[in-house]
């Protein structure tokens, strides 16, 4: 986290006690040269957050985040001399929702990597099932609505003796802003690569949406932006009621502010998502840590090991056009 805040008994404050330095690049001639630097990174948050008296597991899905970390983590538990051996992993399946089953993802990192695999049977598990003994507060339910099927990991990692459950959790933080492809462009004055980009994308480009909103949308003033949510009718910051029909309840309704604390001005828009996505209190204050605690009750310690602050650094001052690429989400 990036942000520290101090109570005391005439009020409170919040302040910044770490920032990336805006003006430091890393520049590489090849995709696989910035590839090799973040697997090394990669490595060496795994491996820091792995010292522990106890087995290791990892938190696994069909997605790139956390298959990334299981593969860091069981090779160097292979190489390693501790009595584990194999990396223990564990992801919930669906039979009957087979739509949302990842095993076919899965079951080839279990099998390249030798994994003990745990499986959690996920059918039964949806949110609305037990609702009155669910996890979250009724009022807070947006805030993990999926809550049971990560404390059903939580549940089967304690049974199977694991201290230490990794997990792919900021990836998605990490890497985002691809659709601020155009604004990056528009920034740096790329005409010429733009000018490419519309040619050969120009059947797939919402030029409303892509062009307009998105491409010099995030780089006109906020005095801009301002008017044309007037004019289009729409208010930052909708409220959330809550679902009781207590009255008191509803009155502590949830504000979304969709405004990170500012973010150096000499990023490109993309980039400022990622530090906004990162940095922000909403993450390393919010969901990181209720998810933490959840995991604290069953004795097990939730890591992630992609929001160490060497990944974020580097990947803050990897150039746009080298984690953007077009026709490219991720």
């Amino acid at each position: 986290p990036a942000h520290c805040m101090e109570i005391s008994s005439t009020g409170h404050k919040l302040w910044r006690y770490w920032d990336i330095d805006p003006d430091f690049r890393t520049s590489y001639k090849t995709d696989d040269e910035y590839a090799d630097h973040l697997l090394e990174l990669v490595n060496q948050a795994t491996a820091c957050r792995m010292r522990c008296i106890g087995p290791v597991g990892v938190s696994l899905s069909g997605g790139n985040d956390s298959t990334l970390v299981a593969a860091s983590a069981a090779t160097q538990l292979a190489k390693s001399n501790l009595p584990q051996s194999r990396l223990m992993s564990f992801s919930y399946v669906f039979d009957k929702h087979k739509e949302c089953d990842e095993r076919k993802y899965i079951e080839p990192v279990v099998e390249q990597y030798g994994l003990d695999a745990h499986y959690i049977e996920g059918d039964e598990l949806w949110t609305f099932r037990n609702f009155d003994t669910h996890p979250i507060p009724k009022d807070q339910l947006w805030t993990n609505c999926f809550v049971t099927l990560p404390l059903s990991v939580a549940r089967a990692a304690q049974q199977a003796g694991c201290k230490v459950l990794l997990n792919g959790q900021v990836g998605d933080a990490l890497f985002g802003g691809s659709s601020l492809g155009i604004a990056d462009k528009l920034s740096n004055w790329e005409i010429v690569p733009l000018l490419s980009y519309l040619k050969r994308y120009s059947k797939d480009i919402n030029w409303r949406k892509d062009v307009f909103l998105r491409g010099l949308g995030p780089l006109a003033p906020n005095w801009a932006r301002r008017l044309y949510l007037r004019k289009r009718n729409r208010k930052e910051g909708p409220f959330i009621g809550g679902l009781s029909s207590d009255k008191k309840l509803k009155a502590q309704s949830i504000r979304i502010n969709p405004r990170h604390f500012n973010s150096p001005a000499k990023l490109t828009p993309s980039a400022k998502k990622r530090y906004g996505s990162t940095l922000s209190a909403a993450w390393s204050q919010g969901f990181a840590s209720s998810r933490s605690c959840g995991y604290n009750r069953f004795g097990i310690e939730d890591l992630s090991p992609l929001y160490d602050r060497r990944i974020v650094e580097f990947i803050l001052s990897v150039p746009g056009n080298r984690i953007v690429h077009p026709g490219k989400s991720r």
